[in-house]
């Protein structure tokens, strides 16, 4: 049978949705709206094979690996900032081995010209692939010497570093321990299963059956919609940096 996901969510877009339809669903019941049998079935799927990911948004080492990422690049683009400002100015003619070391930062500071020093507050997904966008230009040919004149090739090798953990912590990479990732297929279908019973149990016009579907259906829409802008972002990235 087909599924009525028309996209599949990856870990951090599952998460999101499994805790919004937790969410939703004590509205639902304080609100006192009334589900048909197979939707309140599907929803009680929803909720149990939910309760891991869900668990998962919170935890600690995470946010500690965040916390990382965000003092990583910020540092680093601060650090290229300051190399660029120390060793520049007229008034003080630059002997050239610091002439050298201006031309080091100001080749750096190109390269890092197209890339956004606010991406650590973009969303998961865009702040992923802005950091990978990065570790590619850090890691061309061009960027070797740059960054071992300004001695900062252990500090690019850290950014990868980070980079890697941060995926892996989101479940964007293939994880060691496949657990984290394992919860998204249940999860996954047992929502397919909620979206069919919602629109086929509760797709009338009454106030109810209103409610009922922006709050069940609502989630998945709006993380379909979130993944598609971020495809489109994406291509869009690849054809100016093509």
């Amino acid at each position: 049978m087909k599924s009525a996901l028309s996209r599949r969510l990856d870990l951090g877009e599952s998460r999101n949705v499994a805790q919004q339809l937790a969410t939703h669903a004590e509205t639902l019941k304080a609100e006192k709206r009334t589900l048909h049998a197979k939707t309140k079935a599907a929803l009680k799927g929803v909720l149990e094979s939910g309760a891991h990911l869900r668990g998962l948004a919170a935890d600690a080492s995470f946010q500690e690996i965040d916390r990382e990422v965000d003092a990583g690049f910020g540092n680093f683009f601060r650090a290229v900032t300051a190399l660029a400002a120390l060793y520049s100015g007229t008034r003080v003619p630059l002997t050239p081995e610091l002439r050298a070391l201006h031309d080091a930062a100001a080749s750096l500071e190109d390269l890092l010209r197209n890339h956004d020093r606010r991406l650590v507050q973009l969303p998961y997904r865009d702040q992923y692939d802005a950091m990978q966008r990065m570790i590619t230009t850090l890691q061309k040919p061009e960027a070797t010497a740059p960054l071992a004149a300004l001695g900062l090739t252990q500090a690019a090798a850290r950014l990868a570093a980070l980079t890697d953990a941060y995926g892996r912590g989101l479940g964007f990479l293939e994880t060691r321990s496949e657990e984290p990732t394992a919860a998204i297929g249940p999860f996954q279908d047992a929502l397919a299963k909620l979206l069919i019973h919602v629109t086929s149990e509760h797709d009338g016009d009454g106030e109810d059956d209103l409610r009922i579907r922006a709050l069940l259906l609502g989630p998945y829409e709006d993380a379909v919609e979130r993944a598609r802008e971020a495809d489109a972002e994406r291509r869009k990235s690849r054809k100016k940096s093509g």
